[in-house]
């Protein structure tokens, strides 16, 4: 993948948060009128019941609630602002999920509701169940913030792996005692996988050159576990262009 592409996908998670970003948390539990006598109520971190129909490529919360809208017995709709995805309500429990956002469908209110004897302008305040959803709205948000820090440590994994090309492309540098040459965006060739892990660049390169059986570091910019150690590595051969954004990094002399 090219640098350009990487950018292009940066820019479009950008544009998903930026519409998530216009929800919550300001609108956090509101409700809103979507269309003309269809509400919805918000809840960030959530995705809500779900199971039924799936449609990618959806850029806003708004077109997700509209599909809930067309399809009879919707009750609701997750939008995942990440994946750009829209997930219908169905059968299997909701569950926190950071950077989702539930909007249950509820009902217009009658403008000119009947009056009853049972009414009453001051009900008795329902504090357990107050502090019940307290509890709940505080376990989601802790849940969502751990996944937040959790995708910021892995941005900062990627950025500083991709600091390192151009700039260091074709040239070496010495790492944990070891000297290694930067191939960007390629990969060796004749190699074998020994151990893959959740390492940083430089913690990745510090704990091959440490560690003996390992001879070379493929570094994959994408991965959810980028430090990918090679137990085998041809020296003979140039590396080849890879198709996943990823880094070669071979000792110049063979370890």
């Amino acid at each position: 993948m090219k640098l350009q592409n990487i950018i292009l996908y940066c820019s479009f998670l950008a544009a998903g948060q930026a519409q998530y970003a216009g929800v919550c948390p300001e609108k956090d539990g509101q409700i809103e009128e979507i269309n003309p006598g269809y509400n919805v109520k918000y809840k960030c971190g959530w995705l809500g019941p779900h199971g039924g129909n799936t449609f990618p490529n959806i850029n806003t919360p708004q077109a997700c609630a509209q599909l809930c809208q067309d399809k009879p017995d919707c009750t609701g709709s997750s939008w995942q602002s990440v994946q750009k995805k829209c997930v219908l309500s169905g059968s299997q429990n909701g569950q926190a999920r950071a950077n989702v956002l539930w909007m249950e469908v509820v009902e217009s209110e009658d403008p000119f509701p009947e009056d009853t004897e049972d009414n009453n302008p001051f009900p008795e305040e329902d504090c357990a169940s107050e502090v019940e959803a307290c509890q709940e709205q505080n376990a989601a948000c802790q849940e969502q913030n751990a996944a937040c820090q959790q995708q910021k440590n892995a941005w900062s994994k990627k950025q500083n792996a991709l600091d390192q090309c151009p700039r260091r492309d074709g040239k070496t540098f010495k790492q944990g005692g070891i000297t290694y040459k930067v191939h960007c965006f390629k990969r060796g060739k004749g190699f074998s996988d020994y151990q893959m892990t959740e390492h940083g660049f430089t913690d990745c390169l510090n704990a091959c050159s440490s560690d003996s059986q390992c001879k070379a570091v493929h570094y994959i910019i994408n991965s959810s576990q980028p430090c990918k150690m090679l137990g085998q590595i041809s020296h003979t051969q140039e590396p080849e262009h890879s198709s996943s954004p990823q880094i070669a990094l071979i000792p110049t002399t063979p370890k």
